[in-house]
């Protein structure tokens, strides 16, 4: 609603990222964003967000667990290489790590959908129905 009001160029995954960077805080929610709208000249995209915050693409974690999924460490080991090279936070991959299975235990549980296409094959190569 405000980025609408204020005329800001965004994209849903940009708030995705912000909204869970905001930890349920609406105050630091909207800090963050201004920050992101300052670091994206005018406007919000993903990509610019989550290197703001040092946060990495969900599809990039759900690709290392499926990885340890398969058993493949050679996958994995080229995943964490990959997601080195843009000298994320690992403290955060981590934390996106357990996000993302603690969704897929609530799939599981049907408390909630998979709303992410790289969690939903996840969640199918792991056999958690929804």
């Amino acid at each position: 609603h405000v980025l609408g009001a204020e005329a800001v160029p965004f994209d849903a995954g940009a708030i995705a990222v912000l909204e869970r960077a905001g930890n349920g805080s609406m105050r630091d929610a909207l800090s963050l964003t201004d920050q992101a709208i300052a670091y994206g000249g005018g406007q919000l995209a993903a990509a610019e967000v989550r290197a703001m915050l040092g946060t990495v693409d969900a599809g990039r974690v759900t690709a290392l667990l499926a990885a340890i999924a398969d058993d493949d460490a050679a996958a994995l080991y080229a995943r964490i290489s990959e997601l080195a090279e843009y000298a994320p936070d690992f403290a955060i991959v981590l934390d996106e790590l357990a996000a993302t299975l603690h969704r897929l235990q609530l799939a599981q549980w049907q408390l909630v959908p998979i709303d992410d296409e790289g969690a939903a094959a996840l969640r199918e190569r792991l056999s958690v129905e929804e």
